[in-house]
């Protein structure tokens, strides 16, 4: 998750400095210091308020799909960090929908909070997805590596299969 975080502070970065150049800011400027706050709150741990500026960052502008993929994913980390799982499984789903070249490491990390959730089913649903796919951590026919095998284990473990989550 640190790098997806990293990666979302980047894009936002990019907002940031839209806002910064006009003396005067329009509408639209205003409307993106919502997005701009949602990278400060989440820099500052402020999980209530990353989840706030980033409902407004979202709801008053129009974004490229790959910035409201980083929101609604900024959003999912804030809600994990308040350990309110289903919020974070729906903001985590729509980063994934909304992003135009999903990783295969944002399933894992999906699986990550069914399991938190106390849907291990569903968790390992979503590994096998991405092993049926042939979707390593780098994508399709990478290979797979020790996160992919350590979240089907867990999941395999909450399970109660405990020889297959050992294998794994």
């Amino acid at each position: 998750m640190p790098n997806a975080s990293i990666r979302g502070f980047a894009l936002l970065a990019v907002a940031a400095v839209v806002t910064g150049c006009a003396h005067q800011p329009t509408p639209a400027e205003l409307n993106l210091q919502h997005c701009v706050n949602t990278s400060k709150a989440m820099r500052a741990e402020q999980n209530q308020q990353v989840i706030q500026e980033s409902d407004l960052c979202l709801t008053k502008n129009t974004l490229p799909p790959k910035i409201k993929s980083t929101v609604y994913l900024l959003q999912s980390v804030a809600y994990t960090n308040l350990k309110q799982y289903p919020q974070a499984i729906s903001a985590r789903e729509k980063s994934i929908a909304t992003n135009p070249h999903p990783e295969p490491r944002s399933t894992l990390e999906l699986s990550y909070l069914y399991r938190l959730n106390g849907n291990p089913q569903k968790a390992l649903e979503l590994v096998q997805s991405n092993l049926d796919a042939g979707l390593g951590e780098n994508g399709k026919g990478a290979g797979f590596n020790m996160p992919t095998f350590y979240h089907l284990g867990l999941a395999l473990y909450d399970l109660g299969q405990y020889r297959e989550a050992a294998e794994a």
